[in-house]
C-alpha cells in the first residue's frame, strides 16, 4: 500500500507539473500575441499610410455637417460646388456623428467656399492640410476602438473557453493586421467593438446576478447603438429578445428586465427619429441608397457569376460606393440575395423558437451562440461583401466556432479565419484594379494581374466601367472565388453546429 500510494502521489505530482507548465506555456504564448498587436498596431497607426482610403469621404460629410453647417439627409439645402452631396448621405446617424466627432473636438475649421476661380488653388491647399489633420484624428479614434474590441474578444474568450485563449488571440492579430488596409481607415473597427461589446455585457449578466438587469440594459443600449451606426446588427435583436421572453416567462414579476427592450428602443431607435424630426421622409434616402445596390464584386453571389460565366461576358461597372458585376443573370442573383438572406435569417429564428420544443434551454448563452453564428453568414449571404465586413464577421465567427468545435477544430476555424482575410488582403488594394497602385507596385511597375482591368472613366459623369480579369492572366479572380468558397465552408460548418439539438 505505501509503496501504491508513493506512485499515485508521484503519478499526481507529475500531472500537476504538466498542468503548471502548460499553463505558463499559453500565459507566455499569449503574452507575445499581446505584443504583436500592439506592434502591427504602432506600425499601422504611425509608420503606414494607405494609398486608398475611406477617410477623405468621411471629410467631405463632416466639413459640410461641422463646418458648413449642413444637415446629412436634407435634400431642400443647396447642392456643394464640389464636396461630396451630404442630401444623399448613405450612412446611417451614429455613424455620422462618430466620423464627425475628430472634427468637432478639433478647432479647425475650413473657410467657405470661394466664389472667385482664382482662389481655388489656394482653398484646395488648404483642404489637404486639414484633410490631414483630420486624418490623424480619425484614424486615432479607430486605433482606441480596436483596442478595445481586442480587450473585449480577449476578455470574452478567456472567460469563457479559456484554452482556446491563445489561438483566439492570434488569429484576432493576424486576420485584422492583414487587413490593414481598411483596418483604420474605414469605420468597421468601431461596429466590431459594439459588437463585442454588446456579447461582453450580455454574458456579464449571467455572472452577476445581482446586476443581471443592469448589464442587460447596458448590452441591449450598446446593441441600439450598432444598429443605428451600421444596420446589420438589427439581425441579431431578436436572440436576445427572445431570451428575456423567456426569462419572464419565468420570472413575471421582474419588471427590471424590460428596461433593456427599453434601452434598445431609445439607442436603436432615437438617433433615426432625430434626424426625422429635422428632415422628415428625406431619411428614407440612405435606405433607398442601399436597397438599389448592385451585385457587389466581391460578394458570394460575384463569384458565382465569375464561375459560371467566362470572363467576356461580364461587366464591373462602379455605382453605389462599389465595384459590381453585370452579366446576363445578374438580375437573378439579385432576386436571390433579396430571398436566400431573408429565408436563412428566418430559420435561424425558427430554431431558436424551437429550441423549448427540442428539449434546451435557450437562455443567454443561447442568444449569444446564436449572434455569434448570424453575423457572418448574414456577412456571406448579402448581395455586398465588402472588404472591411471580415473586420466584424470574422472576431464573431471565431467566437462561434469556440463555443460549438474542440479544440482541433476550432484552430481549423481559426487557421481558415486568416487564410480568408490573407486572400482578401491578397486582392485589395494590390491586385484589385488597373490603375490602383499600392506598394510595391506602382504606375511605372503596375501589378501583373488584376481582378478589375481594362479600367477606363472617360466620362466623369458616367460610372466607371470595366472587364472582369481573365483567369489565365493570374491568380486576383481565384483569389476572390477563393476566398467565398473558403469562408462559406466555416459559415456552414458553425451554422450545421448551431441547428443541433442541445440537452439542457
Amino acid at each position: 500500500m505505501p509503496a501504491a500510494d508513493s506512485a499515485t502521489d508521484h503519478f499526481d505530482a507529475v500531472k500537476i507539473s504538466f498542468a503548471e507548465r502548460l499553463c505558463r506555456a499559453s500565459r507566455t504564448s499569449a503574452f507575445w500575441a499581446v505584443l504583436a498587436f500592439a506592434a502591427t498596431r504602432f506600425g499601422l497607426y504611425v509608420c503606414f499610410s494607405a494609398s486608398t482610403s475611406d477617410v477623405g469621404v468621411y471629410f467631405h460629410y463632416v466639413v459640410q455637417g461641422i463646418d458648413y453647417g449642413r444637415t446629412p439627409y436634407l435634400q431642400s439645402q443647396p447642392k456643394p460646388v464640389w464636396l461630396r452631396d451630404i442630401r444623399t448621405f448613405e450612412y446611417p446617424p451614429v455613424a455620422y456623428w462618430v466620423m464627425a466627432l475628430p472634427r468637432g473636438l478639433s478647432s479647425w475649421r475650413m473657410p467657405p467656399e470661394p466664389n472667385d476661380p482664382d482662389l481655388w488653388q489656394s482653398y484646395i491647399d488648404l483642404w489637404f492640410k486639414h484633410y490631414a489633420h483630420y486624418d490623424h484624428g480619425f484614424r486615432g479614434l479607430m486605433l482606441l476602438a480596436d483596442i478595445a474590441a481586442f480587450w473585449l474578444f480577449a476578455t470574452i474568450l478567456r472567460r469563457r473557453k479559456p484554452e482556446f485563449l491563445v489561438w483566439g488571440l492570434w488569429a484576432y492579430v493576424l486576420s485584422t493586421a492583414v487587413l490593414g488596409y481598411v483596418l483604420l481607415e474605414r469605420l468597421d473597427i468601431f461596429l466590431t467593438s459594439l459588437l463585442l461589446a454588446w456579447a461582453y455585457c450580455w454574458l456579464r449578466a449571467d455572472d452577476s446576478p445581482s446586476r443581471d438587469w443592469l448589464w442587460s440594459a447596458a448590452a441591449y443600449a450598446v446593441l441600439g447603438l450598432g444598429v443605428s451606426f451600421k444596420l446589420i446588427p438589427i439581425i441579431i435583436a431578436p436572440f436576445p429578445l427572445l431570451a428575456d421572453l423567456h426569462a419572464l416567462w419565468r420570472k413575471p414579476r421582474d419588471a427590471r428586465l424590460l428596461l433593456g427592450p427599453v434601452a434598445l428602443a431609445i439607442t436603436g431607435l432615437g438617433p433615426f427619429a432625430y434626424y426625422y424630426a429635422h428632415v422628415g421622409n428625406d431619411l428614407t434616402t440612405m435606405f433607398e441608397f442601399h436597397s438599389v445596390r448592385g451585385v457587389q464584386i466581391e460578394s458570394s453571389y460575384a463569384s458565382a457569376m465569375m464561375l459560371s460565366a467566362p470572363a467576356e461576358a461580364l461587366q464591373c461597372y462602379f455605382g453605389y460606393g462599389s465595384w459590381n458585376l453585370r452579366g446576363a443573370h445578374e438580375t437573378a442573383y439579385l432576386i436571390l440575395s433579396s430571398l436566400l438572406l431573408p429565408a436563412v435569417l428566418l430559420g435561424f429564428g425558427l430554431r431558436a423558437l424551437a429550441a423549448p420544443m427540442l428539449g434546451e434551454k435557450f437562455d443567454r448563452t443561447a442568444a449569444y451562440r446564436w449572434a455569434c453564428v448570424t453575423v457572418p453568414v448574414a456577412t456571406l449571404l448579402a448581395k455586398v461583401f465588402s472588404v472591411q465586413y471580415l473586420l466584424w464577421a470574422v472576431p464573431l465567427l471565431l467566437l462561434a466556432g469556440a463555443k460549438y468545435f474542440p479544440r482541433r477544430r476550432f484552430r481549423a476555424i481559426a487557421v481558415g479565419s486568416v487564410l480568408s482575410c490573407a486572400l482578401t488582403a491578397f486582392i485589395f488594394p494590390h491586385h484589385y484594379m488597373d490603375k490602383m497602385y499600392a506598394w510595391p507596385y506602382s504606375e511605372k511597375t503596375p501589378p501583373p494581374f488584376v481582378l478589375i482591368e481594362n479600367f477606363r472613366d472617360e466620362n466623369p459623369a458616367d460610372p466607371g466601367l470595366g472587364l472582369i480579369g481573365d483567369l489565365s492572366k493570374g491568380l486576383p479572380r481565384a483569389a476572390m472565388v477563393g476566398r467565398n468558397v473558403l469562408f462559406a465552408a466555416l459559415c456552414t460548418a458553425v451554422t450545421i453546429a448551431a441547428l443541433r439539438r442541445r440537452r439542457k
